[in-house]
């Protein structure tokens, strides 16, 4: 049966009353007969012990703790082993997890989860700063004391960050409701994995919900994987606009969409507390059973449904234990399912379960224990529920608070010398002068490198293509000055390979560094009523067009354009160039009526000529959202801040379009935006090696999948993900 050491003794220790179990250890409430104090022994299991890999895990667990000394970690007394038991023993923290209190539904103060939260960020960058990677971030690894300092523990599953020796490629370690979407695809964690897990963490804390919820572990998995997280300020309360963004920030799927460190959560959350009306830093937070969430209370009724708070009743808690089969395949499956939840192997899994009983769970609320329940009969096991309280496994005025009365304490900023020299604790500013110019100066900075970076990246495209344009202008004088068109129109065509190689040649030989891509040329048909002087400046528009897009998907030279009569009514000329064949002949469809220099008609030719690149570059296998996407962006560029904050994407995706489907210009907007992201996170030597293995005849998924390691649906979401990050509140 579970925690049969109580009364027993383990080395100098004497086993007082059980605080807790989990799939690897129990912890015990002991007293240290050397030292005269209590402090919480954790003990590996029975048949964990005969695992090796699982002891060198607890044993590494125990190493960790104790290379970290910060007030926010738990600290590490003493570990052994007695007989086959391996222990180690740390502080007990008088107080309660945060799992526990959100279970419990306790109210509490805006300043007092800013300050909790910020605790938080300073003992997990103490444990950066160690090198060391938590892994399983989560409420119930987080304790709050009774005097309000906060308490990680378990490290379980960290590993040092240059340390790859504990689990193997493609394993998922963690905690289904908290993992970060790339430990889900099981590639190692580092401390943005950490972040993800924090910012899932403390939004089941404002919440009373976790962000995610599913029937099982695979599809809980699969939400943190693919879902962007719900946005706070969407599920009907009013939490600060920073906070919304940070808290999404932290969600992020991409890890290097998160904050860079908890340093600057830690600064930014004291940010917000500084702006924050001292009438609401004292608003409390209460669980509303009508509206399913924690909601600021006004007058003493819900913010939301505006009605009385029902009284709050500490829900029933069950431990859930395993003691037989139903089914002869029975212990296989229920191995497999707690291996899902646990992010251990099966074959580890299996020891665990024998021999019977197995507690599955610790002190679940009823709904959760009988939820659990029902899944492991289905699995075919045969389960036991177990009242929390039976037994005397928790004293009663250990029971959780029905409110927050403990001090809000703020830690020193993570890394800073208060905490090396005096440790004394910083407060956030009062002064709403300071903070003003605080963010000021932020914003100055920022904008002041946004600046530089665009003006590097302006110089260095006009370098590159002034050459260019100063060669096709001189050939157009010249062109015009001494070409006459003679014969039928319909049958011009402007071969440039000769002079442009010999241009080109000459500049080479004078300078060997220059790189660049050479332009290609076009044979140009006109099939329409244009003049010679209008296919003559078409002509000069299309040099144009190719020369720009010679420097990121290039067209084959040689390629030929045909110009065609415009016959859609007008007011439809974007349509009719959407309809417009681009492969394996660019038909350009010019009305009569408009100079073929006009800006509309250069913004088209741009669009199409990057439709029959992409065309050419991929094959026939290119998605049409993939292309028109890019084709767009080329065509009018990532869209600014004020499109992108009236960007209303709604129930379209983006990554669904198909050929010949048409777009509003809101669609239009959204395919350019995604193709921005996908510039900017993959660039374009990626995206053509994506074109490359598509003309080779590979599938949409698996080329996707081989080049940039993700799908479109996965692709979409860390695009909405950034959007919403890039939107101004």
């Amino acid at each position: 049966m579970p925690f049969q050491l109580v009364g027993s003794k383990l080395a100098h220790y004497e086993v007082l009353a059980p605080l807790g179990a989990g799939a690897m250890s129990e912890v015990y409430r002991c007293r240290d007969t050397r030292l005269d104090k209590q402090v919480a022994l954790k003990v590996i299991h029975d048949s964990v012990a005969r695992r090796k890999q699982l002891v060198e895990r607890f044993e590494q667990e125990a190493r960790t703790a104790a290379r970290l000394e910060h007030p926010n970690v738990a600290r590490v007394h003493f570990a052994g082993t007695e007989g086959d038991k391996a222990f180690y023993a740390m502080e007990l923290v008088d107080g309660w997890p945060l799992s526990e209190l959100i279970e419990g539904r306790a109210a509490f103060r805006w300043e007092q989860y800013l300050a909790l939260f910020c605790q938080a960020c300073a003992g997990l960058q103490a444990a950066t700063d160690a090198g060391i990677c938590h892994g399983d971030v989560k409420p119930a690894n987080i304790l709050l004391s009774r005097g309000g300092t906060l308490k990680l523990l378990d490290f379980g599953l960290a590993r040092f960050m240059d340390d790859n020796t504990l689990g193997h490629a493609g394993s998922v370690m963690g905690t289904p409701f908290y993992m970060a979407p790339e430990v889900v695809r099981g590639r190692p964690g580092d401390h943005r994995s950490d972040l993800y897990s924090l910012g899932a963490s403390f939004f089941h804390l404002l919440v009373g919900r976790p962000p995610f919820d599913a029937e099982t572990p695979a599809e809980l998995l699969e939400k943190h994987a693919r879902v962007v997280a719900p946005y706070l300020r969407d599920l009907g309360g009013k939490p600060p606009q920073a906070l919304a963004s940070l808290i999404a920030q932290l969600m992020a799927k991409a890890p290097w969409d998160r904050p860079p460190s908890y340093r600057e959560v830690h600064a930014r959350l004291l940010q917000i507390h500084e702006e924050m009306p001292e009438e609401r830093r004292e608003a409390p937070l209460r669980w509303c059973s009508r509206d399913r969430l924690n909601s600021e209370a006004e007058l003493g009724n819900c913010e939301i449904c505006k009605q009385p708070y029902e009284k709050r009743e500490r829900p029933d808690s069950y431990h859930v234990d395993v003691v037989g089969w139903n089914e002869n395949d029975g212990e296989r499956a229920v191995a497999s399912f707690i291996s899902d939840a646990l992010g251990m192997d099966t074959q580890e899994v299996e020891p665990l379960l024998r021999p019977l009983p197995y507690r599955a769970a610790f002190r679940l609320p009823r709904e959760r224990a009988k939820k659990m329940h029902r899944r492991l009969f289905d699995l075919g096991a045969d389960v036991s529920l177990t009242g929390a309280d039976e037994g005397g496994s928790r004293q009663e005025d250990e029971a959780s608070p029905t409110e927050l009365a403990c001090t809000v304490r703020w830690p020193p900023e993570p890394g800073s010398s208060e905490h090396t020299s005096t440790g004394r604790m910083r407060r956030p500013n009062q002064t709403p002068s300071m903070a003003e110019g605080g963010q000021r100066t932020q914003l100055v900075v920022l904008l002041s490198l946004t600046c530089l970076a665009l003006a590097l990246f302006a110089m260095d495209q006009h370098l590159q293509l002034a050459d260019l344009r100063e060669e096709i202008e001189d050939w157009r004088e010249d062109a015009l000055q001494t070409r006459s068109l003679r014969g039928n129109p319909g049958a011009l065509q402007r071969q440039l390979n000769n002079d442009e190689a010999s241009l080109q040649g000459s500049e080479n030989t004078a300078t060997p560094q220059d790189t660049r891509p050479a332009v290609a040329t076009l044979t140009l048909e006109n099939d329409s009523q244009l003049t010679e002087g209008q296919v003559l400046e078409l002509t000069a528009m299309l040099e144009r067009a190719t020369s720009a897009l010679s420097l990121t998907i290039p067209i084959v030279s040689g390629s030929r354009a045909r110009v065609v009569d415009f016959t859609a009514e007008e007011g439809q000329l974007r349509s009719q160039w959407q309809a417009a064949p681009y492969a394996p002949i660019i038909e350009l469809p010019i009305p009569p009526g408009l100079s073929p220099s006009d800006e509309r008609i250069a913004s088209l030719l741009r669009y199409q000529l990057s439709r029959s690149a992409m065309r050419q570059a991929g094959g026939p296998g290119v998605p049409a959202w993939l292309m028109e996407s890019i084709a767009l962006f080329l065509e009018g560029g990532a869209p600014d801040i004020e499109q992108l904050d009236a960007l209303q994407v709604g129930e379209w995706h983006p990554t669904e379009l198909r050929v010949g489907q048409q777009f509003d210009p809101e669609e239009e907007l959204a395919l350019r935006s995604l193709a921005a992201f996908l510039v900017e996170e993959f660039g374009w030597t990626r995206l053509g090696q994506l074109l490359a293995t598509l003309a080779k005849g590979a599938s949409e998924q698996d080329a996707l999948r081989e080049v940039l390691d993700a799908q479109a649906p996965e692709l979409e979401a860390l695009w909405l993900a950034g959007l919403r990050g890039k939107k101004r509140p």
